[in-house]
């Protein structure tokens, strides 16, 4: 059977991409979460692939059902578990800085 690069990508022990067997179940729900978490839109050449964010409006299970059927055939909507996380979202905060020589001088100004 074909292979497909994983999602996220990643790199095994053996320097390798992460991949999965077409078809294996783990290769088909990671096409539906990635699926679910693509906005309409995103995409340029299938701008109606995807499903709305569920923030501000929550998730509409036979909505999500609709989309699994529309887009993905392999995956039976009947036996999709959608789980909600919740996530707190952090800010990060960016301190730039610009190299100096030893003498404490800007590189560049040196």
């Amino acid at each position: 059977m074909p292979r497909h690069l994983a999602f996220p990508l990643a790199v095994g022990v053996d320097g390798a991409m992460a991949t999965l067997e077409q078809d294996a179940p783990a290769e088909v729900a990671q096409a539906v979460a990635l699926l679910l978490s693509t906005e309409p839109g995103e995409r340029a050449a299938e701008p109606e692939y995807g499903y709305p964010s569920p923030l501000g409006r929550g998730v509409d299970p036979v909505e999500v059902a609709d989309v699994i059927a529309d887009w993905e055939d392999r995956a039976d909507p009947a036996l999709v578990q959608v789980t909600l996380n919740t996530l707190v979202e952090q800010h990060a905060v960016v301190h730039p800085s610009i190299p100096t020589t030893s003498t404490g001088t800007d590189v560049e100004g040196a």
